[in-house]
């Protein structure tokens, strides 16, 4: 009986997990287009003052860095529009990372030395 409930269970869960695709280059476009929207970009950057106050001012680092990396691997995959990928990879790293209050706070709170593994 058990070794029935378990290969039951197996067939259950295995296609529930499914597989992941990579994004097609559709996807990608599409992403870069909602992320590197200019109109966006401009709201951000003329809200330096208070950056928190706009869509992209109030992403969490985990968006921050998962949007550089996917726009990084666009670059790859989709080499036709590598600079457009680039651009907005460059956008989020430039000014959200070095403008963003909940950025640095981040890195205020890390010990000194931490980046290069300390003492």
């Amino acid at each position: 009986m058990k070794p029935f409930l378990l290969l039951f269970l197996l067939l259950l869960i295995v296609p529930a997990t499914g597989q992941e695709h990579a994004p097609t280059a559709a996807q990608r476009q599409a992403d870069a287009a909602l992320w590197g929207d200019t109109e966006l970009e401009n709201k951000f950057l003329d809200a330096y003052a208070s950056p928190d106050q706009t869509e992209i001012g109030r992403l969490g680092w985990k968006e921050i860095t998962a949007r550089m990396a996917e726009m990084r691997d666009c670059r790859k995959v989709d080499p036709a529009r590598e600079g457009r990928y680039y651009d907005i990879a460059v956008f989020y790293n430039n000014s959200v990372l070095s403008v963003s209050p909940r950025v640095r706070f981040y890195d205020a709170a890390r010990p000194l030395g931490s980046i290069q593994g300390g003492r």
